[in-house]
């Protein structure tokens, strides 16, 4: 038998960021044309979601489909979760098979095949006719989502059946917030084409002044889905606590809106959005850098749930206050546990090994004390990178501790790399890098002077031995 050629697609994973701009619209086509012509391999989809950042800034001419433009609407809140978490005002791209199954199993797929005639039909570049074809798609979507949930209220057998066609509990959630969305679907589309490109890094005039009429008609046509448009707004911006900002001043210019619940609104979604990412922070320190890493990003949690407890307390809202401060208490016992405490063993070691004046003895040792240094200049510089925030998860004082104990121990070290020097005990290679690592943790945790005049003596006593 004939084995298959191996598909490129397979390879193209460790590429997808290296690909040049110029290229990557092309890319995008064929990777979309191959699962319209129903290509068996599952790389496709996974190439695809592996491009989602950086489709989300390029944002490429793609071809219109019908799945896409159902959820055309709520695109700004769908994201990827390796766990069953929802947070508010979020939607897993996971269930989104589900609930198109749903669909064609309840309407039928003449109307839908219709719709999506209509649409491969269409240029991309004809927002009129997309938006008649979406008006139309997302008004028999939302009928039939909020027929099938209000039957599940009053039934609780619809209930169960409905919640198994939907792949569980998360399922269910998800549809009624997709419903949602798409009752103001128009709505939601017009804001998404007045605001500036996503991720928002600092909104302009122009992206409150959409804000401010997007709300203004939903508020007239449909108060009680206000909700989804600020989720929407919430997804576009790269530090969420600056819809709160927008919500103010939308509200300043139309006392008549309902300023209060829309802040409420806003800012229950970014607590739970913030506990969710919190939950999904995998601390597992595989390396130096993604010890740093995780500490940035811990950083970015704290930045945002103080902006956040900021607002709840403007507000009033004792709810929001507690529930921020619980999330604070989880980030900081996790950043204990896996930032904190995680490198205690290390310091010890070093530290029993210099004080017990065996240290650099044993050249045989070299290795693994470089080794030792190494993982300690790691841990400096990750302790370092939390004292920014240290303060507000309540581990200023272990951070503290820690820090001296290495700076104690490179002192130590230190000490001793001046004793062999002057006995002329530092000759070859592994005693020469165990000697410089030692500088640079002398570096890390006293300041350059003291290091600089560590490392001129060792030069200069390299220097000196090589001139003999």
């Amino acid at each position: 038998m004939t084995e298959a050629a191996p598909d490129p697609l397979r390879h193209l994973t460790s590429l997808l960021f290296n690909i040049p701009p110029e290229k990557f619209s092309v890319l995008v086509h064929d990777l979309e044309s191959r699962r319209r012509a129903g290509s068996p391999d599952d790389n496709v989809d996974s190439i695809l979601d592996r491009l989602r950042p950086r489709l989300a800034i390029m944002q490429p001419k793609r071809a219109p489909t019908i799945k896409r433009l159902l959820c055309d609407p709520f695109e700004d809140v769908l994201y990827n979760s390796t766990r069953d978490l929802k947070p508010i005002g979020r939607i897993p791209r996971n269930v989104l098979g589900y609930c198109w199954d749903v669909l064609r199993e309840e309407i039928g797929e003449f109307d839908l095949d219709r719709i999506e005639r209509d649409i491969t039909e269409v240029d991309g570049d004809d927002l009129i006719a997309i938006d008649l074809a979406g008006a139309e798609l997302w008004q028999l979507a939302a009928t039939c989502f909020n027929g099938l949930l209000a039957t599940a209220r009053r039934d609780r057998d619809a209930r169960q059946s409905l919640e198994k066609r939907l792949g569980g509990e998360l399922g269910m959630d998800s549809l009624r917030d997709i419903a949602g969305f798409l009752d103001i679907g128009p709505s939601l589309i017009s804001l998404r084409r007045s605001m500036s490109r996503p991720p928002i890094e600092q909104p302009t005039s122009t992206d409150v002044l959409g804000v401010a009429e997007a709300i203004g008609s939903v508020n007239l046509i449909r108060p009680d889905r206000l909700e989804y448009l600020i989720y929407v707004v919430l997804g576009r911006m790269t530090e969420s606590t600056d819809v709160l900002d927008i919500l103010r001043r939308v509200g300043e210019d139309d006392p008549e809106l309902p300023t209060d619940r829309m802040l409420s609104t806003a800012g229950e979604a970014i607590a739970s959005q913030i506990e969710a990412a919190v939950a999904e922070m995998e601390f597992r320190v595989d390396s130096d850098t993604n010890a740093d890493n995780l500490a940035r990003q811990a950083g970015q949690f704290v930045e945002t749930l103080r902006k956040a407890g900021e607002a709840a307390r403007a507000t009033g809202s004792r709810q929001h206050s507690r529930q921020i401060e619980q999330i604070t208490n989880e980030l900081a016992r996790q950043a204990r546990n896996q930032l904190v405490e995680i490198g205690d063993q290390d310091i010890t070691k070093l530290t029993r090994s210099i004080s017990a004046g065996d240290w650099g003895a044993n050249e045989e040792n070299s290795g693994d004390e470089i080794q030792a240094i190494e993982l300690l200049q790691g841990r400096v510089t990750t302790l370092k990178l939390m004292t920014g925030f240290s303060d507000d998860l309540r581990l200023s004082d272990d951070i503290d501790n820690r820090l001296d104990q290495i700076r104690d121990a490179a002192k130590s070290a230190a000490s001793q790399i001046r004793e062999q020097i002057s006995a002329g005990d530092i000759g070859d290679e592994p005693s020469r890098r165990r000697a410089y690592a030692v500088i640079r943790l002398v570096e890390l945790t006293s300041g350059s002077e003291d290091a600089d005049r560590l490392r001129q003596r060792l030069v200069d006593y390299i220097k000196a031995i090589e001139a003999v």
